[in-house]
């Protein structure tokens, strides 16, 4: 979970408005610790050439004007400071103003008579004007095969893993066809991205969610975090991981989102599944996982095989690692569970091989949970673990057990972890059961599967079971079923025994058939 306070970042142009006949020095100086005062708390200023160089008078108090002047700079904010000739001094008072939300954010007036003076009042201003700023930045790159940008916000700026981003881009200005005066300037919502890994001060990177309908993502758009406000209004926590259909984008989006942001109904009441694609395999797979790189597949002779989210769009890779057991996919970072060393191999991005991660143990079961852990199940007495009933360990990022929870059960077949820390397990012969964060032990689907045989888990922390006579059940709670599949007269259930789930996909594999499937999930929203 999220915890921290954005800071404010972002590119902001400031306006120099004098009215009077003021002092020179005073009107520099109030300047110069504006701007210092916005680099301070964490906005680039744009260049002064640059903003004189629009070649045009901007009016503050006119909003379009101001919008015009951040949309012609490719910047976040407009900011003006106002310097106003008062007797032996000036007065000085600021704004900033977010074409993005069409907002502004004004100061008190101030008055200074030396330019220390002036100075001083002006950055005290324009910090305090930018504390109320959500964090705002470019993005650097684009890759649309794996649908991922790096953008240029990081820890420096306040943003943790499983933020939520905006993606959005100016449009051309709105102009009176007669008198041509800027009526406005069009802010849209490309799309919606959630941060997976920060990688430094002012740089992440996001996955992206589907784009509205007739738009495409491009390297020149820009990003802004979403503010405690908005999360509030979207129904969900800062830190708390859903669909991004839930901020409007997926499948069922039909037009652009405009801004300050659509009506989205409160949350999904059900799922549909449709089988896309199936691929057919070489050799039986042991071991299923996927995240918003890719999917990754471990064979029974000792592969590693990733895939794209397509499965047939390429490029794909084989790892040979002598190893054959459950994966668990993070980001882009690999796990494979080596039962018989009694430890867990990790393949890093681009890495030819994979290395220790964690030693000492011998899991059966390896996934990864919602919220970005790493969970392992150990049944073997021998990896000193002497307890009547076999923990799941969580496992910390430097590979040492971080939390252990004793499930009360025998030997797994299967284990799913959801966002909000609930573990979902199958023992032989028992129903699914469900262990929550509080230590709360309770059944799923009231005995309803006759044969479940896997399971996984949403963003939402609804559980996907595999049957093999129900075929593929969704529980959006404990008891209440948001959707079925049956197969399509193509899937037989009864030997699929390996899931996993994203986004917008289901993964279903058969080591018997030797078959991967891909459906494409897509939730279901009540009529409002």
């Amino acid at each position: 979970m999220a915890t921290g306070a954005l800071a404010a970042a972002g590119r902001v142009a400031v306006w120099l408005d004098v009215h009077g006949s003021s002092d020179y020095l005073l009107v520099e100086a109030a300047r110069a610790g504006f701007e210092e005062g916005l680099t301070d708390a964490g906005l680039n200023v744009a260049p002064r050439d640059e903003v004189t160089s629009i070649n045009t008078v901007i009016n503050p108090a006119v909003d379009a004007q101001l919008a015009q002047l951040a949309a012609a700079l490719g910047c976040d904010y407009a900011a003006a400071l106002t310097v106003t000739a008062a007797g032996g001094g000036v007065e000085i008072s600021g704004l900033v103003f977010d074409p993005f939300a069409w907002r502004r954010y004004e100061s008190l007036v101030a008055l200074a008579e030396s330019a220390d003076g002036a100075r001083t009042m002006a950055a005290r201003l324009a910090g305090e004007l930018a504390k109320g700023l959500p964090a705002a930045g470019p993005v650097i790159s684009l890759d649309a095969r794996w649908s991922t940008v790096q953008a240029a916000l990081g820890a420096a700026d306040g943003l943790e893993f499983n933020d939520y981003l905006w993606v959005y881009r100016y449009g051309e200005p709105l102009v009176h066809p007669d008198i041509g005066e800027i009526l406005a300037v069009t802010t849209t919502v490309v799309g919606a991205g959630r941060v997976e890994e920060v990688r430094g001060d002012h740089l992440s990177l996001v996955s992206l969610s589907p784009t509205a309908a007739g738009l495409a993502y491009a390297a020149d758009d820009r990003v802004r975090a979403l503010d405690e406000e908005t999360y509030t209004r979207l129904g969900f926590a800062r830190g708390t991981v859903v669909p991004f259909g839930v901020l409007g984008f997926g499948e069922s989006a039909t037009m652009p989102v405009p801004l300050p942001g659509p009506v989205h109904p409160p949350g999904p009441e059900g799922v549909e599944l449709k089988l896309e694609e199936s691929l057919e395999l070489d050799y039986s797979p042991v071991g299923l996982d996927a995240s918003f790189s890719g999917v990754v597949l471990c064979y029974d002779d000792g592969r590693l095989h990733l895939l794209p989210l397509e499965l047939k769009s390429g490029p794909e890779r084989i790892v040979e690692t002598g190893v054959s057991g459950p994966v668990a996919r993070l980001g882009d970072e690999v796990y494979l569970a080596d039962s018989w060393e009694g430890v867990v191999l990790r393949l890093g991005a681009g890495s030819a091989e994979p290395e220790t991660f964690a030693a000492g143990i011998s899991p059966d079961l390896l996934v990864a949970g919602g919220d970005g852990s790493l969970w392992a199940v150990v049944f073997s007495h021998s990896s000193g673990w002497d307890l009547v009933t076999y923990p799941a360990l969580r496992l910390g990022s430097a590979g040492d057990v971080a939390e252990v929870r004793d499930l009360n059960a025998g030997k797994l077949n299967a284990l799913a972890a959801s966002p909000d820390g609930t573990l979902y397990y199958l023992a032989s012969f028992e129903p699914i059961r469900g262990l929550a964060p509080d230590g709360t032990i309770f059944e799923v689907g009231a005995r309803m599967l006759p044969d479940p045989r896997a399971l996984d888990t949403d963003a939402l922390g609804w559980l996907y079971a595999v049957d093999a006579r129900s075929g593929l059940v969704v529980f959006a709670a404990r008891q209440r079923v948001a959707g079925t599949w049956g197969g399509a007269g193509v899937v037989d259930f009864r030997n699929v025994n390996l899931i996993a789930v994203t986004d917008d996909a289901v993964y279903l594999a058969s080591g018997w058939d030797r078959v991967l499937y891909r459906l494409s999930l897509t939730y279901t929203y009540p009529e409002l």
